[in-house]
């Protein structure tokens, strides 16, 4: 017997008068269903009997005027017609069908058995226990009667679960701060504050490469990435040597002239690895990210006369634009790189000059050579000597300092391990090599506005002490002899070009199939 004749055998065994037509059909497209949908999970005809029955069972609980036969001429008359008799509330009350209602009846494809007419079903069973409890005078029979519970274990197709045809995703935002000073500055000398190139995934790094700007996370996916801000050290970004005409004395003054950025009407931020959405009447804008212009400025309160003192910092970002690249419908796979290079309207690197050099010698403040207003018998001050020169702007006081790599040829470890500090250490002054062949430090820059030395306090004990006197290093050398290098390099850390970049990535958005557990 098929699937359909067994299941409305059933039914015409627990409902007077059986299924009407419109019942009938309605239990040929629920047993349909419920054949392509278990099939499709890999489950046995059992299960479709089962779901079967359980949702017409509810459906004609619903439905209760479909219930009996409806094959009587509706011309006949009322009288005439066949009584139709309604199931009790009881029936749409029973638990739903189990297997065990279809143990005596085979089905000729698949062996399932399926219950006889003469046999009792359980759903019979049930009523017929039902009605003896209502009657207490049958309890005792009642009591006789044996109960059977058959019991299924639970099978790994009865938990179904319908994957979703489409993938759900979320867009996440991520925010990039970059320094400059983070580069390879001590063995990278073509990289300056205004050109460098940061890494966006530390496996990526070649192999042999010290310190680099990396960023540890690898973005994929990548639906947009927008410039925010850039904050720029407020410094000369040329030398412009200028006479001071009023005085008695005329002399080249460089200190009379400072161009720096605030002077420009705008900068532009080039990537070589995207373009923006910036189109312009030259090449420039067509090729740049971003197009920043002047937002703010701040700096530390001094009571200095000296033009040469750090004048602090300023923002520049795309002031009323978006300055964006939107990957779409297709997002970009993966950015392992981006190359940086902040340009004036002349399309040229605002300063070549290098904001790290090589240093050489070390001189302390009590060298004869010194003639200067920081040469003491005490070596307060220490002169550090560039392998370059360097221009009069691009040390300032109040600028901050790091040395590395530093290696001394007289093995004097404490004064390498002092300067390598991680706090750094302030520029007190510049000075310029003034005699040859024998040195002569003077204060200040030269006529063309170069320095080579630079200026910093020694160290000194603990002043919470209430001491000032100085702190001096193991095996310290004579006054007159300076403290050779073999290598090493200084980093302004003032000058340096901080950017913050937004990239939003596509993930796969998980919490659309978690349950709202508190587990």
């Amino acid at each position: 017997m098929d699937l359909l004749s067994s299941l409305k055998q059933t039914f015409a065994q627990k409902i007077p008068g059986g299924l009407s037509e419109q019942a009938t059909s309605r239990l040929n497209k629920t047993l349909r269903h419920y054949v392509r949908q278990v099939r499709e999970t890999g489950g046995t005809e059992q299960d479709i009997l089962r779901e079967t029955y359980a949702s017409m069972a509810k459906w004609l609980k619903r439905n209760t005027t479909f219930i009996g036969s409806s094959t009587s001429d509706p011309d006949e008359p009322l009288a005439n017609r066949p009584k139709v008799v309604k199931p009790s509330g009881d029936f749409f009350r029973m638990s739903p069908l189990t297997m065990a209602s279809f143990d005596g009846m085979q089905d000729y494809t698949t062996g399932i058995t399926m219950p006889s007419e003469d046999e009792e079903s359980p759903l019979d069973k049930f009523e017929r226990i039902k009605a003896r409890r209502a009657n207490p005078s049958e309890i005792q029979e009642l009591e006789t009667v044996p109960v059977t519970r058959v019991q299924r274990p639970v099978q790994q197709k009865d938990f179904l679960m319908k994957q979703d045809d489409v993938i759900k995703y979320r867009e996440v935002e991520y925010n990039l701060f970059m320094n400059s000073k983070d580069r390879d500055w001590v063995n990278n000398t073509k990289e300056n504050r205004y050109n460098f190139a940061v890494q966006l995934d530390s496996a990526a790094r070649p192999q042999g490469t010290g310190a680099q700007a990396t960023l540890t996370n690898r973005f994929r996916n990548i639906t947009k990435i927008e410039f925010v801000k850039m904050i720029l050290p407020v410094e000369g970004l040329d030398v412009i040597v200028q006479r001071d005409c009023l005085k008695t004395t005329v002399t080249p003054n460089p200190e009379l002239s400072f161009v720096g950025p605030l002077a420009l009407p705008y900068i532009t931020v080039i990537m070589d690895e995207m373009t923006g959405n910036n189109y312009g009447t030259n090449e420039q804008i067509d090729k740049s990210l971003a197009v920043c212009q002047y937002d703010a400025v701040w700096k530390s309160d001094t009571t200095s006369s000296d033009k040469t003192v750090n004048r602090g910092h300023t923002l520049f970002f795309p002031k009323f634009m978006k300055a964006q690249r939107i990957y779409a419908p297709t997002p970009l796979a993966s950015l392992q790189k981006m190359s940086f290079s902040i340009r004036n309207p002349e399309n040229q690197i605002l300063s070549t000059l290098p904001d790290a050099m090589p240093v050489t010698d070390i001189y302390f403040g009590s060298n004869t050579s010194v003639v200067s207003c920081y040469y003491d018998s005490s070596s307060e001050y220490i002169f550090i000597k560039s392998a370059t020169w360097f221009p009069i702007w691009s040390f300032s006081v109040l600028d901050r300092l790091q040395f590395a790599g530093l290696e001394s040829t007289t093995g004097n470890k404490d004064i390498v391990e002092w300067l390598q500090q991680e706090s750094g250490h302030v520029v007190i002054g510049t000075a310029y090599n003034a005699g040859t062949p024998i040195p002569k430090i003077v204060d200040g820059v030269n006529s063309s506005g170069y320095a080579n030395y630079i200026v910093i306090r020694n160290r000194f004990v603990d002043p919470q002490g209430g001491i000032c006197t100085r702190s001096f290093f193991n095996a310290e050398i004579a006054p007159n002899l300076p403290v050779l290098l073999m290598k090493g390099s200084i980093l302004n850390v003032s000058r340096q070009v901080q950017m913050t970049l937004r990239i939003t990535v596509r993930e796969l958005d998980s919490t659309t199939n978690l349950r709202p557990d508190n587990v």
